[in-house]
């Protein structure tokens, strides 16, 4: 197991988190509703014409994948002694396992668990959503949470980015 904390990390976070925009579970309920409401409201049944059966393959694929992006993710985090939670103060930096691999797998997640579902039930505006989504969850959580990370681990953190792209698997 990788990770990384300083002295100087572990005092700095007693005092300040990362400014997030807004809790990524929160942004990721409100992309949620607002799919599911133009759905009802404006349906463009576009994925309807999909065989359901293909609709149910491609979606769960996703759903899996999701889970098997964020349950590694938090498993390390909480070996690592650090909050998984973004509004808490980050105690280690995390760069083994599924992190030395995407720097932000748990946000993929979210985004491929909108898109599975969307795509599995048919919802094209869920699926939609995935883009606002991804745009809130990059500019409101991940580009703060990187300065955050800079500031409370420097050489370390910046070298991480280096090696390991933010959203996906280098080929």
């Amino acid at each position: 197991m990788e990770h990384r904390s300083s002295k100087a990390a572990e005092a700095s976070s007693e005092r300040s988190t990362a400014p997030i925009l807004a809790p990524p579970p929160l942004v990721f309920l409100i992309a949620l509703v607002v799919g599911l409401a133009l759905d009802w409201l404006l349906p463009l049944d576009l994925l309807s014409t999909v065989p359901t059966a293909l609709r149910y393959a491609v979606g769960g694929t996703l759903l899996l994948l999701a889970l098997a992006l964020a349950q590694p993710g938090k498993r390390a985090f909480r070996r690592a002694g650090t909050p998984v939670l973004p509004w808490q103060p980050t105690k280690a930096l995390v760069t083994d396992g599924v992190y030395g691999r995407a720097r932000n797998p748990m946000y993929v997640a979210l985004v491929l668990v909108l898109v599975g579902g969307g795509i599995a039930f048919a919802g094209d505006w869920t699926v939609a959503m995935a883009v606002p989504l991804g745009l809130a969850l990059h500019y409101g959580v991940v580009l703060r949470e990187e300065r955050y990370l800079e500031t409370l681990f420097g050489d370390d953190y910046r070298q991480y980015c280096e090696r390991v792209p933010r959203y996906g698997w280098r080929w």
